[in-house]
């Protein structure tokens, strides 16, 4: 248990969803991302599995997937739950390191840790299927590489207002996966109270799920919904009912859905931080997605005087290409709860231009990424605090980059 697996580029969800799959083959009810309460104390799995062997003997599963080392300060926090929880059986899918002491502590106790048989993980394809039926294509930057380094010159160079010294250790040019959505959706039109179908393309950041816009003439990041991937299985429920009547009261929301009420006002006011439902006392009604929302990237790259090109960008000693980790099928299972009809599902690779920077302040030193919009120039802080991660620094590390001098990107 101590060997670390390493999962190539699946994200959490991934391998939920071929849980899932195992589970419902073998005859279990499932519910993702489900909220589990007793006596007012709530509990959050990333999957509850129920099944009925014969009547009056009902098994009911929690399972938990965790991506980080599982300790025993992690198995402690769990043990609370078997107080609290006594009615479901915990089981602790470990994708990373398990400590001995942890595994011991969690035999004792009667929670299972396991992992996904080793063979299942040899390829991504044994894990889930790869999406079928779904375009990719990439542009090529139109910014050179040397307006990019002036830029960063400017910004790191050393002054008397600034507190922190920086120092520029490589520039790569990263494709990000972003998601496009051709799809029709209903809207009312509240002058003659009637729906009409609108047709549009909503765009996605493929790695967090949210939603992509440009603003100030740049790519930007709308984080006022949200990962639209958070919701959980549950609120999509709500969803589809108001979908189907636009508007409902608790009770019917609560008798059609079969969430109890402490639950699902739980989830609707999820949904309302996810700008999707107006609340009303005990009156919902649906607001969907805003036609403002719609974004096309064709549009934006012909403006730039751009064409898209068929497939995938290849990665070199100076290219990053990032996969993207969104489930697709949650995406859809969302936006379908909202009551639009799918056309087609494209991911397109945006470039980027990536710096790493080590930046120091006192004695202490830290990674930093500053971003570029690779079309337009502009620096993207929202995308540098969305790309951040250990295994992105270390990549950049790894790859040669651009030199620190003038060059221009191979074409």
């Amino acid at each position: 248990m101590n060997d670390q697996l390493r999962i190539g580029g699946l994200a959490k969800e991934q391998i939920a969803s071929w849980l899932s799959q195992l589970l419902i083959e073998r005859g279990f009810e499932i519910r993702r991302n489900a909220i589990v309460e007793r006596d007012g104390i709530r509990h959050k799995f990333d999957l509850v599995a129920e099944t009925v062997l014969f009547p009056g003997a009902r098994i009911r599963l929690g399972i938990i997937i965790v991506e980080h080392l599982i300790d025993t300060d992690f198995i402690e926090k769990l043990l609370g739950w078997i107080d609290e929880l006594r009615f479901i059986k915990i089981i602790v899918v470990a994708l990373n390191k398990v400590d001995h002491q942890a595994y011991s502590l969690a035999s004792k106790y009667g929670i299972d840790i396991v992992i996904p048989p080793k063979e299942l993980l040899s390829t991504e394809k044994n894990i889930i299927p790869r999406e079928t039926g779904i375009e990719t294509e990439y542009v090529e930057p139109k910014i050179g590489v040397s307006q990019v380094f002036d830029a960063l010159i400017s910004k790191v160079k050393p002054s008397i207002f600034r507190s922190t010294k920086c120092k520029l250790e490589k520039l790569a040019l990263l494709y990000y996966p972003l998601i496009e959505i051709n799809l029709e959706l209903p809207v009312i039109n509240k002058e003659v109270s009637e729906a009409e179908i609108v047709e549009g393309k909503i765009v996605f950041d493929g790695i967090n799920g949210y939603l992509i816009s440009f603003s100030g003439g740049h790519l930007s990041v709308s984080k006022e919904h949200g990962s639209l991937i958070e919701i959980p299985d549950d609120a999509q429920l709500v969803l589809k009912v108001l979908s189907e009547d636009r508007s409902a009261e608790l009770a019917v929301l609560n008798a059609r859905t079969r969430i109890d009420q402490h639950t699902l006002k739980s989830l609707l006011i999820e949904l309302s931080m996810h700008g999707l439902v107006d609340i009303y006392g005990d009156l919902v009604e649906l607001k969907g997605l805003d036609t403002k929302l719609f974004t096309d990237l064709n549009e934006w790259f012909k403006k730039h005087g751009l064409k898209t090109i068929k497939g995938e960008p290849t990665e070199d000693d100076k290219t990053i290409k990032l996969q993207h980790t969104v489930p697709l099928f949650k995406l859809e299972d969302i936006i379908k709860s909202l009551g639009a009809k799918i056309q087609s599902i494209k991911i397109i690779y945006y470039p980027l231009y990536v710096a790493l920077v080590k930046e120091i302040r006192g004695e202490v030193l830290r990674d930093k990424l500053i971003v570029y919009d690779g079309i337009t120039g502009g620096e993207l802080e929202d995308f540098s605090i969305l790309i951040t991660s250990p295994e992105l620094i270390e990549n950049m590390k790894k790859i040669n980059g651009y030199q620190l001098a003038k060059e221009k990107p191979k074409e």
